[in-house]
């Protein structure tokens, strides 16, 4: 019997998460031995509670529009499965999967989707069921194994490119300059951390402040926070701050601030 494939999204979403989901359904619809192409609502929830969509019968013209729609259109998740394949949520994990006939799991997003993968896998191979699980890389952090560009981060980078330089246009307007704060999501790797900009014009470019590893009050174990500001100001000429504590050097935070210009007078 034909068997049938699913499909869900997880982690945060991006600009360009729904073009996977415009990948996988366009390209399933070619083959007329898959019985059913199913969406699964918010993650692996709608897995375990059977919350499915058939995109089977979705108009050309629909999915045609997911290339261009922002979020994530099936809902999004952060739900992490548990390590003990015995727990009653796979019983309902393999009830609805029984339930649709499905035969093939696809599965978009970054290190916590490609855990859930690793997580069926692992389940399937206990249970003797033959359902390969096809993890669709998707981060904005671009760290995962085996993945030279993810899909999401350079959307992401070249968004924090475009918002920073427009900024910085708009705070060069004023003579005494103007300090705008951006902070940008991002994890330890801090791989979206812009380590070059390129002056404007009038040589304008962000300072760069990145916020410090910390110690957690309650366990006494370090807390990073995972996020750093860029101070856009056309008329720094030093550092924004520099933090004084007895902490490690190793936690303060690294401030500068790039060589700034005077704004060059256009010619008579």
């Amino acid at each position: 019997m034909d068997k049938s494939v699913l499909y869900f999204q997880s982690g945060g979403p991006t600009a360009v998460i729904n073009c996977s989901l415009y990948g996988a359904v366009s390209e399933t619809k070619k083959y007329p031995g898959i019985a059913g192409i199913f969406g699964s609502r918010y993650g692996i929830e709608g897995v375990i509670n059977d919350d499915l969509l058939n995109f089977r019968d979705l108009s050309l013209e629909d999915l045609r529009a997911l290339r261009e729609m922002p979020g994530a259109a099936l809902g999004s998740s952060r739900k992490k499965l548990p390590a003990d394949l015995k727990d009653p949520v796979y019983d309902q994990i393999i009830a609805t999967l029984n339930k649709h006939d499905i035969g093939y799991i696809l599965v978009n997003g970054g290190n916590d989707s490609m855990d859930t993968c690793y997580r069926l896998t692992e389940l399937f191979k206990a249970r003797r069921l033959s359902i390969p699980v096809i993890g669709i890389p998707k981060t904005i952090d671009n760290d995962l194994a085996l993945t030279d560009h993810a899909v999401g981060y350079p959307s992401a980078a070249l968004h924090i490119i475009n918002t920073t330089a427009m900024i910085i246009d708009d705070a060069k307007a004023y003579k005494k300059g103007k300090i705008v704060l951006v902070e940008i999501m991002n994890t330890s790797n801090r791989i979206l951390k812009p380590r070059k900009w390129r002056p404007t014009p009038f040589g304008a470019s962000p300072a760069i402040s990145r916020s410090p590893a910390r110690p957690n009050s309650k366990s006494k174990r370090p807390m990073r926070i995972n996020s750093f500001k860029m101070v856009a100001s056309p008329s720094a000429k030093a550092p924004i701050c520099r933090l004084k504590s007895k902490r490690p050097r190793s936690l303060l935070p690294r401030v500068w601030a790039m060589p700034q210009a005077k704004p060059a007078m256009p010619a008579a």
